[in-house]
Order: structure tokens, then sequence, then C-alpha cells
């Protein structure tokens, strides 16, 4: 493959990073107050994925107090796709923690996009200054993959040449990965909406001798089993350029 690509200008670039933290209760959290009595969420924000036929996602909510039973109100914010069940939380006595479950309307919820919805605790009054009283959960649908058994074939304008390449699709959806699709250890994924738009979110692709990790990005369309996209090669310094990439995805 020819790899003779040369920065087109310099630019400032800065790549997402993305964070994923896990939906892990502190069992031992407390809080130390004058009243006794503050309520707070653990973390501000949470991603969560969901498996298969899953639609529901517990979110705690902790107490300083653990003598008696309270129940505390939420302030949700409404999204079409996920809800909350109830508007309280109720903490049973002696436990200093409870659970708002979010209901996810898997009839709408696609895979690929993540859904965001906020929960706030009500009473601002509970919550101490080092408290946290809102949280943003974002959650999506977790992909399982199979490999094809034939070949596709890759066609790189970026690098002059085309070559075969091993191909994975999703079970749930229309989303591919090619396996080393440029260079080992560097697979590339394209996922393909119901309308044929092709979307290949920045990711890395293969190493320039002279300016390291080379990043693309792009979108496309997909039409009689092959994918068209126009993907731009890019590094922290600036662009290569974008070309014109197909893959040709096998029959099975």
């Amino acid at each position: 493959m020819k790899k003779y690509l040369y920065i087109l200008g310099v630019v400032s670039l800065s790549l997402p990073l993305l964070l994923t933290s896990c939906n892990q209760d502190n069992e031992g959290l407390t809080y130390e107050s004058e009243t006794g009595n503050y309520t707070s969420f653990r973390q501000n924000a949470l991603n969560y994925s969901l498996n298969g036929n899953e639609n529901e996602v517990l979110i705690p909510i902790y107490r300083e107090n653990t003598k008696g039973t309270e129940t505390v109100d939420l302030k949700p914010v409404k999204s079409s796709v996920l809800s909350i069940e109830s508007m309280s939380v109720s903490f049973a006595d002696g436990e200093n923690m409870a659970y708002a479950k979010i209901k996810a309307n898997l009839d709408l919820m696609e895979y690929g996009p993540t859904y965001k919805v906020g929960l706030k605790l009500a009473d601002a009054s509970k919550v101490s200054t080092f408290g946290i009283d809102s949280i943003t959960v974002s959650i999506g649908r977790t992909l399982t993959w199979t490999p094809m058994t034939q070949k596709g074939l890759f066609a790189s304008e970026a690098m002059e040449d085309s070559w075969s390449v091993d191909v994975v699709k999703a079970d749930q959806t229309t989303f591919y990965i090619v396996k080393d699709c440029y260079e080992k250890n560097f697979d590339i994924r394209f996922d393909v909406d119901k309308t044929g738009k092709v979307t290949v979110a920045a990711q890395k692709a293969w190493t320039h001798s002279s300016y390291g990790q080379v990043y693309v990005s792009g979108t496309g369309t997909y039409a009689n089993n092959v994918i068209t996209v126009a993907l731009k090669h890019y590094v922290s310094a600036g662009s290569f350029g974008t070309f014109t990439e197909k893959l040709t995805i096998p029959a099975n």
C-alpha cells in the first residue's frame, strides 16, 4: 500500500477522549454534616450500555443518615426514549442507599446513538456543598459481532491500491468492522443507517513514518453492497486530505 502522503496544512486539532464509567455502587459512601440528613448522587455523569432486551438502569442515590425511612423527590429531564419510573426514591430503615430506575423504550432506541436523560434532587436544602445534586445518564445499546465467512474488497484512493479484507458484521444492525483495514491492529468501523447513509467516526487508521498516528473520519453512502465514503486522513499537525474509499461487502 502506498503511504507517501503529505500534510496539506498545519492546523490545531484535538481528539476528544471517550470516557466511560462503570455502574458501580459504593456501599461505604457517607456524609458528615451538622444536620446529618444530606443526600447526594455518587457522580454527576454515568455511561451505560444495555445488553439484549435489557431496558432499565438503576441509579444509586445516597443519604447521610441511615435511621428510619425517608422519601426523596426527584426532578427528571424528560426524554422521548428514556423515562424515570418514579418521581421519588425511598430509603429503608438502616440503609444509606436507594435507587432511581430509568426505563428505556427499546422500540424507539436505535443501535449506535447514545441517549441522555437527567435527574436532579428536588430539595436543594438536602444537598451539602460537597454533594452532587444532579446526574446526566447516557445510555446506548450493546452490539454483538459475527465474522463474515467471505472476504471483502477495500479500494483506497489514499493508498492508491486495493486489497481483500476480513469483515465483521453487527448482529443487530448494518454496522461493519474491517479488520486491519490500512494497517495491522487498526480496525475501521462503518455504520450504515436505514437510509443508506454511512458514518465513519474518528478512529485510528494507520501510522505515518514521520507524523505518527493517523486518524480517519467521514461520511458516505451504501448501495448495491458497496460502501463509498469520503475519508479525511489526518494527524495532530494537520490533514493529508480527503479521499474516496470503497468497501465491497461480502455476500456472507
